[in-house]
Parts: C-alpha cells; sequence; structure tokens
C-alpha cells in the first residue's frame, strides 16, 4: 500500500472545469451571467447575492398604511394621529 495513490491524491475537476469553460463559449451571455452567479455561490458561499429575489419576500404582519404626513402636521398642536 506504500506506492498506491489514495482517492483523494488522484482527485481533480479538471476535466468537469475545462467542460463548463467550452460551454460557456458557446452560450448567450444572459446564460454566462446565470452561470457564473452559480459558481460565485459554489466559491463563495458567505457572500451575498448580486441579483434581486426572483419574487417578492413575504414578511410578518400586515402590509403598513400608507400615510402621508407632513413634517408641518405633526407640529400643529390639533394635530392627532396614531402612534
Amino acid at each position: 500500500m506504500g506506492e498506491e495513490e489514495s482517492n483523494e491524491d488522484l482527485f481533480s475537476v479538471a476535466e468537469e472545469w475545462r467542460g463548463i469553460q467550452e460551454h460557456l463559449e458557446r452560450v448567450p451571455f444572459q446564460m454566462k451571467l446565470e452561470i457564473k452567479e452559480g459558481l460565485r455561490l459554489l466559491a463563495f458561499p458567505k457572500t451575498t447575492i448580486l441579483s434581486p429575489p426572483p419574487r417578492k419576500v413575504p414578511t410578518k404582519g400586515s402590509p403598513k398604511k400608507n400615510q402621508n404626513y407632513t413634517k408641518n402636521d405633526m407640529k400643529d398642536p390639533i394635530f392627532v394621529g396614531d402612534y
């Protein structure tokens, strides 16, 4: 067992990497961006995704009421607002 190489020593992704690079040459630009983003997530999992989420992210609670109060309204002594 002294001269045998372990599986870890034989491990390589060179063939797969060449395949990815060849594929990138043939795909449209938008697909290149998507592949690059996927590779970035794989290589740097702790980084932030730069593109917006595909759908609106639900938040807790009911939607906020749109109150169009101005600073002058709030300074008025008879102003009664929701606090």
